[in-house]
């Protein structure tokens, strides 16, 4: 596994995960990444609602994402103790966080989704390491009985 050519999408990402674009004449800034994670929250509860969880990447820039499909009915706090457990280990890591929105954002279902966007340049556009360091982060928050099933480019993670 070693850096991916930043000049297309991956081939073998799944259409319900697609591997997202920054290619613009700028620099992404803070508003694109937040823009960006609502639309992954809302794409991720509408059209990957039965995964739990899934990590894609972003094919022109050193940026991963997470998507969580799974608040915990009986501990609705959980899901927020989870997210900064590993968002601190991560930070540890090196990844950064640059948006974290949630998904819808009102109603009954108000925040069932979230989303959080990280810049992996620590990794030098090594998605595939950053993906694999995420997973094993997440496991280490999660519990080594959480199942990641690779589909394509997109981690899904099954409990």
């Amino acid at each position: 596994m070693g850096k991916r050519d930043k000049g297309s999408p991956s081939k073998s990402a799944p259409s319900s995960a697609p591997v997202r674009s920054t290619r613009s004449n700028r620099a992404p800034t803070a508003q694109f990444f937040q823009r960006e994670a609502i639309v992954i929250a809302r794409e991720a509860y509408t059209e990957n609602f039965s995964s739990w969880r899934g990590t894609s990447d972003y094919y022109d820039g050193p940026y991963v994402y997470l998507y969580d499909n799974y608040p915990y009915r009986n501990d609705p706090g959980q899901r927020d103790r989870e997210h900064t457990e590993l968002i601190a280990l991560l930070t540890a890591r090196g990844f950064v966080v640059v948006a974290r929105a949630s998904y819808p954002t009102s109603g009954e279902s108000k925040g069932y989704t979230v989303a959080i966007v990280f810049d992996v340049s620590r990794f030098a556009g090594d998605v595939d390491a950053a993906h694999h360091e995420l997973r094993r982060t997440w496991e280490a928050v999660r519990g080594s009985g959480t199942k990641w099933t690779p589909t394509g480019r997109t981690l899904r993670l099954q409990k």
